[in-house]
């Protein structure tokens, strides 16, 4: 996987336009989701200033339920539909978030969001380099329950942050 990935990111690097570069971020979507056993990826890119999140890139697999396979590329999510996430974003650091449905808040408004979507466990990871953050990895499973071992969450971490620096280094 990391080869795919790193081809993926050097290709990044080469793209000219925002359709070619949506490509490339749904194919490093791709890689991801298949690698972990996931059933979909958003690429989102995080505006603080407007407080919401907008989908930049996508991708699903054959598993995924039908409105989670729904595409959503360019729709903003404002941050009141996702408050926790939204709090993780602002936190230091670039620790994974993991979110398993059933265990979420009850009042969570993301946690309704996931019910309706059939979603088992989400996993989150930031974009950031230093001390800017581009935006997030939000990747689902609508099958099964998803545990994540620390060797794969530190995986996901180190692909991201290479990911992180292409992006940031292109805006």
């Amino acid at each position: 996987m990391e080869n795919i990935i790193q081809e993926l990111i050097d290709t990044v690097k080469q793209a000219d336009n925002p359709s070619t570069l949506r490509a490339i971020w749904g194919k490093f979507l791709k890689v991801l989701a298949e690698s972990t056993g996931m059933t979909s990826a958003h690429l989102c890119h995080h505006d603080f200033v407007q407080r919401e999140s907008i989908i930049e890139a996508e991708y699903f697999s054959r598993r995924s339920e039908f409105l989670e396979s729904q595409s959503e590329i360019g729709k903003a999510f404002p941050e009141a539909g996702f408050p926790y996430t939204a709090a993780w974003l602002r936190q230091p650091g670039n620790a994974p978030r993991i979110q398993h449905t059933k265990e979420m808040p009850l009042d969570d408004p993301e946690r309704h969001e996931f019910v309706s979507y059939q979603v088992k466990t989400a996993v989150f990871l930031k974009i950031a380099h230093k001390d800017h953050v581009w935006g997030y990895i939000e990747m689902w499973n609508s099958r099964t329950k998803r545990e994540f071992t620390t060797k794969e969450l530190k995986q996901l971490q180190h692909i991201t942050a290479q990911f992180a620096q292409t992006v940031l280094a292109q805006k």
